[in-house]
Order: C-alpha cells, then sequence, then structure tokens
C-alpha cells in the first residue's frame, strides 16, 4: 500500500523543489521528531527515480538504514546498502549507506558520490556527516533532515555547508493536527545525584507500570537505576553502544507493555516506539537538540495514549523550556530562545 503524504509533509518537498529551483542546492528540512522526515525524503526519492534521476542517502546507526530501507519499500523502491558488511552494486539507482563505512572506503566510493543527483542526511544535525559535506560540490543537491536545526559553541555552523533552512510546522500544529502527542512534564528542584531511588519512588507515584524510556548522562549510571528498578521488581533493561543483544532488548521493549529500557545514548534519535507513555530525562544536558530528541520518544501518536509523561530529574525544563514550545530554526550558531516562552514555575 502506497502511502500519502499528509499536507504539510507535501508542503516540505514541493518548498524544496522550489528552493532548489531557484538555485538553494544544499538545504536542511527542519521537523519535529515523529512529524515523518522518513516519509518525506523516501517521498522525494521516489520522485526523483520516476525521472530517472540517482539517490544516496546517509545515515549514522544501523536501525536508521534499516528503518529508510523499510520506508523507501512502501514507495515501491528498492535500496541497496551500504555498511561494513556489504558488497553493493553500485550501478542500481538508490542506496542508503552508513556514513563512517561510506568514508572509509571513500577512495573507491568518490566517483559515484559525485555522481548522484540527490544527497540525503539523515539526522543532519550531527557533526558526523561533515567530512563527506566537504567533499561535495556546491551544484550538487544535498537535503539534510533533522528534528533540531542548532548547532552551537564549536560545532561547525551549518551556514558552512548549507544555504538554507525549511521549516514548515512546529511542535505545536503537530500537537494540535493530532500528529503528535502532547506532554505532560514534571520537574524536581532538587540535585539528584545518585538518588537512584529517588527515581524509582517518582516513577511509582506518576508512571508505575507504564512503557518508559530513561536517558542517563553514562553507561554505569543507566546500569545502577536499572538495578534499582529491577531489585523493586519492574521490569527493566539496560542497552548502550556496545550491548551486544541490542537488537533482542528492542524487541522485548516493543511487545512488553510494562518495560523500562534504562539507556544511554542510544535510542535518542529515529528511534520509534509509538506505545512509550514515560520519558524520564535522569541526566542535565545543556544541548537543546539532545533535549528535544529525547522528549520525543514519547511523542509519537498511538491508539494507547493520549498524552504522554516527561519526568525531569536534571532541571532541563527550566534550562531549555517545554519540550512543545515553538522554536524558530536557523543556519546560524545558535541564538534560538524559545518563542513567547512561558516562564517554567515549580509547582508544589
Amino acid at each position: 500500500k502506497m502511502i500519502t503524504l499528509y499536507k504539510y509533509q507535501d508542503k516540505y518537498a514541493n518548498s524544496l523543489r522550489a528552493s532548489i529551483k531557484k538555485g538553494s542546492k544544499h538545504l536542511i528540512a527542519a521537523l519535529s521528531t515523529g512529524g515523518g522526515k522518513t516519509v518525506i525524503f523516501s517521498y522525494m526519492a521516489s520522485k526523483a527515480i520516476e525521472r530517472n534521476k540517482t539517490v544516496l542517502v546517509f545515515t549514522h546507526r544501523a536501525e536508521l538504514l534499516q528503518q529508510a530501507g523499510g520506508t523507501f519499500e512502501k514507495f515501491g523502491v528498492e535500496s541497496e546498502f551500504i555498511d561494513a558488511g556489504s558488497n553493493p552494486d553500485l550501478t542500481k539507482n538508490v542506496h542508503v549507506a552508513m556514513v563512517e563505512t561510506f568514508h572509509k572506503r571513500i577512495d573507491q566510493y568518490m566517483d559515484f558520490l559525485l555522481s548522484r543527483d540527490l544527497i540525503i542526511i539523515d539526522e543532519a544535525h550531527l557533526q558526523n556527516f561533515n567530512k563527506l559535506l566537504d567533499l561535495i560540490p556546491v551544484e550538487q543537491v544535498v537535503i539534510g533532515f533533522t528534528a533540531t536545526g542548532i548547532r552551537k559553541g564549536r560545532e561547525r555552523c551549518f551556514s558552512e555547508n548549507y544555504d538554507e533552512i525549511i521549516q514548515e510546522i512546529d511542535t505545536p500544529e503537530l500537537i494540535k493536527l493530532g500528529k503528535l502527542t502532547p506532554a505532560i512534564s514534571y520537574g524536581l528542584e532538587i540535585e539528584m545525584k545518585g538518588l537512584n531511588k529517588g527515581v524509582v519512588w517518582n516513577y511509582e507515584q506518576k508512571a508505575k507500570g507504564e512503557k518508559t524510556i530513561l536517558f542517563a548522562s553514562n553507561v554505569k549510571s543507566s546500569k545502577q537505576v536499572c538495578e534499582e528498578f529491577v531489585s523493586h521488581g519492574y521490569n527493566a533493561r539496560h542497552v548502550d553502544g556496545k550491548s551486544k543483544d541490542r537488537k533482542e532488548i528492542f524487541e522485548w521493549f516493543d511487545v512488553t507493555p510494562n518495560a523500562i529500557l534504562c539507556n544511554c545514548g542510544i535510542a535518542t534519535t529515529g528511534f520509534d516506539q509509538a506505545d512509550i507513555l514515560t520519558v524520564i530525562l535522569y541526566r542535565a544536558t545543556t544541548s537543546l537538540a539532545l533535549f528535544l530528541q529525547m522528549c520525543g520518544r514519547g511523542s509519537r501518536v498511538s491508539d494507547t495514549k493520549d498524552h504522554f509523561k516527561i519526568l525531569d530529574f536534571g532541571n532541563n525544563i527550566q534550562r531549555h523550556g517545554f519540550w512543545e514550545q515553538p522554536r524558530v530554526w536557523e543556519l546560524e550558531k545558535a541564538k534560538q530562545k524559545p518563542l513567547g516562552a512561558a516562564a517554567v514555575k515549580i509547582c508544589k
């Protein structure tokens, strides 16, 4: 069954095309987590192929590789994977590539790279793609997709590689349209260092028995809080980038209604699990992008919920404003302040 684009997704495709026509070849498409970035770029890829063009998608994680490939199939597009284990057929017209693998093989892939008509970058706010962007000429069409069009500090400015940001819709409108789930946020004023028990207690008060994802600042901290949940009889597991059983853990999380998945840095981007009811931020971050990515794991729409909860143990909401506030993204370094930010008030 073919996918039909929502009106706002169609608008993205049209705006991107219009910008390319008028000469902006390197573009960022900014769309909130859960807004359907993969759907938009798969649609654009399918249209390019209809016109006998070639498409190359870059991603940074194996899960996203599979996800993009799966969405392509729904548009009737078959893609070749370029990852560590593969020996792809470069004569085909659609490829989905792991950025690190591709870069390692750049000597053999350089001509191939330069011959692609459309290059798509998934999670374009990440710095991993800079080294490839440096090799792509300005006249080649590149569209980077991200939920968080932001670079700050020492990160490279988007304006070094991109001409324009396209942002057609933002989180508040997506919630109004029923495409994202509204959030109820809870936070603590106290420092929670080492207070694993506090996390379990608050979970029991606010989210007991709900499918929950917890973000910790490091592996040790994630394992500790996971053990604390387990010792209280809860169905919790830990996953990180080095977990050998990653696939099995994600499958367990998928089918287990009361699962608590404690993780460090793995389930932030492109991880789709629509029935997550609670997001626990067991860490502080100064990165607005990371904050929004983490909260966004609960924002996907599901028949099983009419809202999701954010339990913030790191004063992140005080720092960044609420997840659902309007934000406008810029090519230049982070000057963003949330628009008309409501001051965060602490209730008893």
